[in-house]
């Protein structure tokens, strides 16, 4: 079983915010998803304002530090800036497809341990 219908069982299931949390936190960090979409579709579940502005500012964090950083010394060394956008880029990227094909059964796991109790 997949961690998405784990995540979606265990929402359905005793709509618990905790996996909903979750789901906002990651597609805030990583930026492949389209914020609007994402806001629509956490506006139509159970997840409490607090915590979607928690899980929001929180996934969002990293990358505006990046990139507030990244923007503030573009014009000295734009050739370094821009390749350390993309390799930046590129792991954020990547890191949820390696995190859940080396460690999903854990991320699986854990998600299990919270329907338990």
């Amino acid at each position: 079983m997949t961690v998405y219908m784990r995540l979606t069982r265990s929402v359905t299931a005793d709509s618990s915010q905790r996996p909903l949390v979750w789901m906002v936190f990651i597609t805030r960090l990583v930026p492949i998803f389209s914020f609007a979409l994402i806001t629509y579709a956490a506006g139509v579940t159970v997840i409490s304002a607090w915590r979607f502005a928690l899980a929001t500012a929180i996934g969002m964090l990293p990358m505006t530090i990046v990139f507030a950083g990244l923007g503030h010394n573009f014009a000295p060394h734009p050739v370094f800036s821009a390749l350390a956008a993309g390799a930046i880029l590129i792991t954020m990227t990547v890191l949820p497809y390696y995190l859940n094909k080396h460690h999903g059964a854990n991320i699986a796991r854990w998600l299990s341990a919270e329907e338990d109790s």
